[in-house]
């Protein structure tokens, strides 16, 4: 095979270091214009040298997202005169990398946006994956300096997230953090954690990460809560700093080629991410914040018709992520695979998960004694948790047809709010 040259050589090298891009993100992370990238990509496709998986989100509109072939993997080790096993251990290329990428395909792309804002702003960055290290991601500007990329997801606890800082806090220190949080209320819970002890650290919600101008002031910089654009906030950083070293993988190989079919049940876990569409995983999002849920109220959350929840009902059978159970009046929850899912994308514990949410029954079989300690405590409740339920749902109906717009509905787990009281710690824990 002939050696590459121009954009899809280059384009080759980018997917080894940063896989699953989609082209726009090629183009703004390469510098290459638009147009040589989708040319360049269309020629390595035709060759089956690249291949690409579907994915979308609410923040994300869906686009294609491509990684290397065995074939494009092969040629590269050939073109920086590698062996194929050195070159799965210098790159996130191998099996075990793209099956952790994979899981995480939502935070993923909402980390490419923010990179590819980066490099519009400071060209060319160098970018780093992490798979266990307390940051995400990490960019390394012109110069040299260092900014650690933080994301916390929906499905994350505060106790889990807390640790993750406190061990970014506790380790090499880079130039500066990105901080992305789902909502302001974890906002505030990050800020206060961060403090003083980075510096500096900036944070933004996840959608004005993704969706806001480079330009926009949507960044708030710890502590003073000052807003910033995300240009301001890199020139601000001015130190070189540094960057972790992570263990490299023992075991590595060629990963199989991907078959993106919608086959059902057959599907691997791991692609579960590229293949769900975005309206399957904000119903996930929303059975995380409300387990036990009936067909109409999820209906009422998500602004659809009954018919509509339906058809979305049909679509989570197929991956046994959602069960209705008989107990609970054919109520919705996660199944353990839907919660396995969303942990896995948050990078929060696949076990604790399990152990405060799970509907599995019980070795006595009893589906009221389910396994997860909170989930059984709304079922033995469901008359209390079914009246909750409702009266969110109709204020999310009664909202939008008064034409108004809910920011923020927290379910009672991240409603809840803690405080000394005469040297006491009390709490809140509202409906």
């Amino acid at each position: 095979m002939r050696r590459l040259t121009g954009g899809r050589r280059e384009l080759l090298g980018r997917l080894a270091v940063t896989p699953l891009l989609d082209r726009l993100e090629m183009a703004a992370l390469s510098g290459l214009s638009q147009s040589a990238v989708y040319e360049a990509a269309r020629q390595l496709e035709d060759a089956g040298l690249i291949a690409s998986v579907p994915h979308g989100t609410d923040l994300v509109s869906p686009t294609r997202r491509f990684h290397l072939t065995g074939d494009g993997l092969r040629l590269l080790a050939r073109e920086e005169y590698l062996t194929i096993d050195s070159l799965l251990r210098s790159y996130p290329v191998a099996a075990r990398w793209r099956r952790v990428l994979l899981e995480r395909l939502d935070a993923v792309a909402v980390i490419y946006r923010l990179a590819s804002a980066v490099a519009n702003i400071r060209h060319p960055i160098r970018f780093r994956w992490y798979r266990a290290m307390p940051m995400d991601a990490a960019v390394v500007l012109p110069g040299g300096r260092t900014l650690a990329v933080v994301r916390q997801g929906p499905a994350t606890d505060r106790t889990g997230f807390s640790k993750r800082l406190r061990r970014l806090r506790d380790g090499p220190r880079p130039g500066g953090v990105l901080l992305v949080v789902p909502d302001e209320v974890r906002l505030r819970h990050a800020r206060r954690i961060v403090g003083r002890r980075f510096a500096p650290a900036v944070l933004a919600l996840e959608r004005d990460a993704v969706a806001a101008a480079i330009d926009a002031p949507v960044w708030r910089l710890s502590p003073n809560d000052d807003a910033v654009s995300l240009r301001e906030a890199i020139g601000r950083i001015d130190r070189t700093g540094a960057l972790p070293a992570e263990r490299p993988l023992v075991r590595v190989s060629v990963p199989p080629d991907i078959d993106d079919g919608r086959v059902g049940g057959g599907v691997p876990e791991h692609m579960l991410p590229a293949l769900l569409k975005p309206a399957e995983k904000r119903v996930l999002d929303l059975l995380s914040d409300w387990p036990w849920l009936a067909l109409s109220d999820l209906a009422g959350l998500l602004g659809v018709n009954s018919r509509r929840a339906s058809r979305l009902a049909a679509a989570w059978g197929g991956f046994g992520l959602v069960a209705r159970i008989p107990a609970a009046a054919r109520r919705l929850a996660l199944t353990d695979a839907g919660l396995t899912l969303l942990a896995r994308r948050d990078r929060a514990a696949v076990d604790g998960a399990k152990k405060r949410w799970s509907v599995a029954p019980t070795d006595a079989g009893d589906w009221r004694n389910v396994s997860g300690r909170r989930s059984r405590q709304l079922l033995r409740n469901m008359e209390h948790t079914a009246a909750v339920h409702g009266f969110v749902a109709a204020l999310a109906r009664q909202a939008r047809d008064l034409g108004w717009e809910i920011d923020q509905l927290d379910p009672p787990r991240r409603a809840s709010r803690y405080f000394s009281y005469f040297g006491g710690m009390r709490s809140v824990h509202p409906d």
